[in-house]
């Protein structure tokens, strides 16, 4: 039996670059949004620190260990799969790609806020995530 390097395994056995160095597809964009992470034991607030058309970064006001969940800001809710987590913060890939429409609401917002100083839409969203929950 001949063994066979990566080399001459077959392109299409063999995984792709992107696949061996965990590369994103999909571009991700700083914000700083307000948030609530939901799953069936939680209601969770939360602050996004990234976010793209496949998943986000964000920081957690009352660390829990999470595994899959909704994650919900401005109006906005999409269901994912937490795919790593260190104390206080969470990769979450989505199960569907966030709509353009979604995509563009979410990064006006967060320029809005960047642009204007921020408190008024701070406080907006703050307000927004302060619903029934962990306080």
């Amino acid at each position: 039996m001949l063994a066979t390097t990566p080399q001459q395994a077959a392109p299409e056995l063999r995984p792709s670059l992107d696949e061996l160095v965990g590369r994103r597809r999909s571009t991700r964009h700083p914000v700083d949004i307000s948030a609530r992470f939901l799953d069936s034991e939680a209601d969770i607030r939360a602050h996004i620190e990234d976010i793209s058309a496949t998943g986000a970064c964000f920081r957690l006001m009352r660390p829990r260990r999470l595994i899959a969940g909704r994650l919900s800001w401005l109006g906005f809710e999409i269901y994912g799969e937490i795919v790593w987590q260190t104390e206080d913060r969470c990769g979450m890939h989505f199960a569907d790609r966030l709509d353009a429409a979604c995509m563009r609401a979410t990064l006006d917002f967060a320029d809005r806020m960047a642009r204007e100083g921020g408190d008024r839409y701070h406080r907006l969203a703050h307000a927004w995530t302060h619903g029934r929950g962990d306080y």
